[in-house]
């Protein structure tokens, strides 16, 4: 939260991620919430940054959500064990975490 030069408070967080448990074998639901209705994208990326897959696109309602992600790229092909990175974007704010994948 940050205060106003008149005192009254904003919110800058729109939206929060849960904690993804490390490392992920196999499959993983990653987890969080959505404070007002707004258009939002959650998108993976490789350990290069190199886009993955995406895994929500588009307008949300307020709430907790979860959504599965397999360990696959956009075509559908099963991704090597490593490091990804998960990105929750919305109109206002971006938000990234890590995650390790294993099989």
């Amino acid at each position: 939260m940050r205060y106003t030069r008149l005192g009254i408070r904003e919110f800058e967080e729109w939206f929060k991620i849960f904690k993804t448990h490390l490392p992920v074998i196999g499959k993983t639901d990653i987890k969080f919430s959505v404070n007002k209705g707004t258009k939002a994208s959650l998108k993976i990326y490789n350990l290069g940054g190199q886009f993955v897959t995406t895994l929500i696109d588009g307008n949300m309602l307020p709430g907790v959500k979860s959504v599965g992600w397999d360990g696959r790229d956009d075509s559908g092909k099963l991704l090597p064990v490593g490091i990804y990175f998960y990105e929750l974007k919305t109109e206002n704010m971006r938000q990234t975490k890590k995650l390790i994948l294993l099989r």
